[in-house]
């Protein structure tokens, strides 16, 4: 038990150490941040939306932006996060924590072996969204990440 305590507190002073990138979106005008020992970027994408990076053990962290196109941007809002949580949540899994504001949405959950969490912020005419995905078998590595990236992650010079 002992060295189970010690292995989860070496590993998680591990991915605190580990340097931190910034990725900025000029398309839409977002930042977030990575752990760039653990995570590659994998390459903004060709509609230039966002950006992958991935971990050697399948963790990932997503992030794009994309514009309101909905008369209703709140309607909008809520529905692609819904969709977006049923997708991640799958049949079987299920979204054990969920708080929803008018302008952001933050959730988490487990679906078979994988943890997700996601935050995403309505600003104006945008919605911006940052995932994270990664093995619960490897909890004691990746649980201060949504922290950072919540903390880390901007819609123009407002904080996300």
């Amino acid at each position: 038990m002992i060295a189970l305590v010690i292995a989860a507190a070496l590993s998680a002073a591990a991915q605190q150490a580990q340097p931190w990138q910034r990725y900025g979106n000029a398309h839409y005008g977002f930042s977030t941040c990575f752990p760039s020992g653990l995570f590659k970027p994998q390459g903004e994408s060709d509609a230039g939306d966002g950006q992958s990076f991935i971990a050697a053990d399948g963790a990932e962290i997503r992030a794009w932006g994309e514009y309101v196109v909905d008369d209703d941007p709140k309607s909008q809002f809520a529905q692609d996060l819904g969709q977006l949580a049923a997708a991640l949540a799958g049949k079987s899994g299920s979204i054990t924590y969920r708080v929803d504001r008018p302008d952001w949405s933050v959730f988490s959950g487990k679906s078979g072996s994988k943890v997700f969490w996601v935050k995403a912020m309505r600003r104006g005419d945008r919605i911006v969204t940052v995932q994270f995905t990664y093995p619960a078998t490897k909890l004691a590595t990746y649980k201060a990440i949504p922290v950072a990236l919540n903390r880390c992650s901007t819609i123009g010079t407002a904080a996300f």
